[in-house]
């Protein structure tokens, strides 16, 4: 939260499958399905997993609802 206004800026939500995820959330709000993103490969991401470099990409949805 924002300490000068008390407004939420962001809301963040893991999902097992972004693609319903998507639909969901899009008729809840009543907008079109967004496009979702890939992050960056492993050089750019640096994501790992138990320790290991993995090469696995996140998928990304932004949506602005203001």
């Amino acid at each position: 939260m924002n300490a000068r206004n008390n407004s939420i800026e962001q809301i963040d939500f893991i999902v097992k499958d972004i693609d319903q995820a998507i639909s969901s959330f899009s008729k809840l709000l009543g907008f079109m399905e967004p496009e979702y993103f890939l992050a960056g490969a492993h050089d750019q991401s640096q994501v790992f997993h138990k320790g290991v470099t993995s090469d696995t990409q996140s998928k990304f949805v932004l949506i602005d609802t203001l």
